[in-house]
């Protein structure tokens, strides 16, 4: 009775609704390793950490997302509104050692309770979406303080897209910052065509709030989609102090994007010579902003079997991240 009460999930429960939801919900322990849910699994009941912790990991990606004591997970089984062929679990949820959690059953859950929770179950949902988004690699839940973390909570407004529904697109006036609570969407640009995809937890608007800017790119609904909304004047009380880190988040999905176009690029002069390669400082026009390019000989790099390394640096560029070291801005091939 006292770790339910405890949860903020059943927080707002009378007296007689916690013995009922007590007198239902089915205590386990789980080993370390073990599997408690597994993606793609019907999504029928949610769990709630009466002790240790979990891991959530979502096939296809190397992210990991912990889940401590008092948090809970299988929310998405109380949505009455989702087709039983969609109502999936998102991802796997492995034990992180030894702990204990409770089951409740969706179905007792909504016979116990009716529609008496569903703005707190909403609301702890939408929480948990906010987690997952980051700021140059760090969660936006530990930029704010619980109290703003409250506030943008319930701020987001949601709304609803259809297949290939347009959510925005390139060019238009941006004043609207998106997060993806279900579904997918495809990033593309006139220049590249098709160049991401996102799915929940990922987010996009950012650039032309903070920038004033049009769109960089279309964002278009795969399937039915479903997305939290913050308008400019909401987003820039909330988020304005965290500008610099999301600045940095922009940079880093400019490179993405290639929006850094090889003909804005002036050649200055020669700085360094190697044995397949050579870098040119250029000068990009548009911002008179300097930038060193490396050319690499496509056909030496063959010969001397340094693919694998060139790709490699690549890699290694696009995720660093400090005052002290270059930043990948772009990259560029042709046909030599």
């Amino acid at each position: 009775m006292d770790f339910l009460r405890s949860t903020p999930l059943f927080s707002p429960l009378t007296a007689d609704q916690l013995v009922r939801v007590a007198s239902v919900v089915k205590p386990l322990k789980f080993a370390g390793g073990e599997y408690i849910v597994r993606q793609g699994d019907l999504a029928d009941s949610i769990y709630l950490i009466k002790s240790g912790s979990v891991v959530c990991i979502r096939r296809g990606s190397d992210e990991k997302f912990p889940l401590h004591e008092g948090d809970v997970f299988g929310e998405s089984s109380l949505n009455e509104d989702i087709d039983e062929e969609d109502r999936k679990r998102r991802a796997d949820v492995i034990a992180d050692g030894s702990m204990m959690a409770v089951k409740l059953m969706a179905n007792d859950f909504h016979k116990l309770l009716g529609s008496s929770l569903d703005v707190v179950a909403a609301r702890n949902f939408n929480r948990k979406i906010m987690s997952a988004v980051k700021f140059d690699g760090t969660a936006l839940t530990a930029m704010l303080s619980s109290a703003d973390l409250d506030k943008l909570v319930d701020a987001l407004v949601e709304e609803h897209f259809n297949d290939n529904d347009p959510i925005i697109e390139e060019g238009a006036t941006g004043d609207t910052f998106y997060i993806i609570k279900t579904g997918s969407a495809t990033v593309s640009t006139k220049q590249r065509g098709d160049i991401a995809n996102l799915s929940e937890g990922d987010f996009f608007g950012e650039m032309a709030l903070l920038r004033a800017e049009p769109r960089a790119a279309t964002i278009t609904a795969n399937g039915p989609l479903k997305c939290l909304v913050l308008n400019r004047i909401t987003f820039t009380r909330l988020l304005g102090p965290l500008q610099e880190r999301l600045a940095l988040e922009i940079d880093r999905r400019e490179v993405q994007m290639g929006t850094l176009k090889f003909s804005d690029l002036e050649p200055v002069r020669l700085i360094g010579v190697g044995s397949f390669a050579h870098v040119r400082l250029v000068n990009h026009t548009p911002t008179n902003t300097p930038y060193a390019l490396k050319c690499v000989y496509k056909g030496a790099m063959i010969a001397l079997n340094q693919v694998a390394h060139i790709l490699s640096e690549v890699e290694i560029l696009r995720k660093l991240n400090h005052p002290f070291l270059p930043r990948l801005a772009a990259t560029y091939k042709d046909v030599d």
